[in-house]
């Protein structure tokens, strides 16, 4: 059976804090305008004058890093982390069954990886297996994220 494994990765985090800013050719239905208020304006300024996306990329993780440090959320980004991961584990064969038999297909592969992201914005992999889910959602909205997550890469 198919199973999940929880995660929180600075880098995929940074990353999803810039991608939107350096992809302007994504599909998306939230104007640019929209996610740019997402962005507190001290962080938004130094990624603006970066040179690159490496460059943005390690700002970004410095944002993450002092704020981390300043609102003590790396304990708490890991006890969300416990309670995704023991929710999900409830759910996860009786969810991955379900899919298998609404779509009469297997689930196209063993493993998957969900990192909690610190943005609002939950991108994916298909050919990585991988999925963000939103740290600041609640625990039934991440559980619906991760259904709506997997769905996309099933298909």
């Amino acid at each position: 059976m198919s199973h999940i494994n929880f995660y929180y990765s600075i880098d995929k985090d940074a990353e999803n804090w810039i991608n939107r800013l350096f992809d302007h050719g994504s599909v998306t239905f939230i104007p640019q305008k929209d996610v740019l208020e997402k962005y507190p304006k001290n962080l938004l300024d130094k990624i603006k004058v970066a040179h690159d996306y490496e460059e943005a990329k390690q700002i970004a993780i410095n944002f993450i890093k002092n704020d981390a440090v300043n609102t003590n959320k790396t304990s708490i980004i890991d006890e969300e982390l416990k309670a995704l991961k023991a929710s999900w584990e409830v759910r996860e064969n009786n969810f991955f069954k379900a899919l298998e038999n609404m779509f009469e297909k297997p689930i196209y592969t063993e493993n998957f990886s969900g990192y909690l992201t610190t943005f609002f914005r939950c991108p994916y992999s298909e050919k990585e297996n991988w999925f963000t889910v939103n740290f600041w959602s609640s625990l039934p909205e991440q559980i619906t994220t991760i259904a709506h997550e997997i769905l996309h890469l099933q298909f």
